[in-house]
């Protein structure tokens, strides 16, 4: 019931791998189910991070998956995936592990008519990829208002690319974000 706004370290809950409320003041949701089958099917996922920004959501409304324009979008090549079917609120394990069988392998993943998800192996590396997912849907949202056809990345460009974005932006960007934080905000830590 916080908003984003809102939320302090102290508002940080432990959940059980099966959802349920360990430590902290809050309950969780049932939405806990995405994280908890997620963590469960794949030991890679070690973070996940769901929601509903602008341009991802956009764009899960849309049909669309989008194109990799911008040479950080990169970092999902091989691990971008589109689920078209789910069912609607995950809200309990069935349907989570259902979702996570729709995932499968994907590292940044459009939910038709819902949002997004994105996994990381570090919190740092699931927050680039969320900034980064979201950033990527944005350009391929202002690409399609253009009516210019954008000029994909080819594949073997992204393949090689990828292990130097993997490696180096995800410390960098968590990093720089930590500090912006706490220098704008130290009250995040109460």
């Amino acid at each position: 019931g916080i908003w984003w706004e809102e939320t302090r370290a102290s508002d940080i809950v432990l959940v059980s791998p099966d959802g349920e409320v360990l430590e902290g003041r809050w309950g969780a949701t049932g939405a806990v189910y995405i994280h908890t089958e997620l963590h469960r099917s794949r030991p890679d996922a070690t973070v996940v991070v769901h929601g509903h920004p602008f341009h991802v959501t956009l764009l899960a409304g849309l049909g669309v998956t989008p194109p990799f324009i911008h040479q950080n979008s990169c970092i999902f090549d091989g691990d971008l995936a589109f689920v078209d079917e789910y069912l609607g609120f995950v809200s309990n394990a069935d349907a989570g592990v259902y979702l996570a069988e729709q995932v499968g392998n994907a590292t940044a993943v459009v939910l038709a008519n819902h949002g997004g998800l994105v996994t990381g192996r570090t919190i740092g590396e699931a927050c680039y990829h969320a900034v980064t997912f979201e950033r990527m849907c944005h350009l391929a949202y202002e690409a399609m208002l253009s009516g210019v056809d954008p000029r994909p990345i080819e594949p073997a460009m992204r393949a090689a690319m990828k292990p130097g974005l993997k490696l180096g932006c995800p410390p960098t960007f968590w990093h720089g974000a930590v500090r912006q934080l706490l220098r704008t905000e130290p009250e995040v830590l109460d």
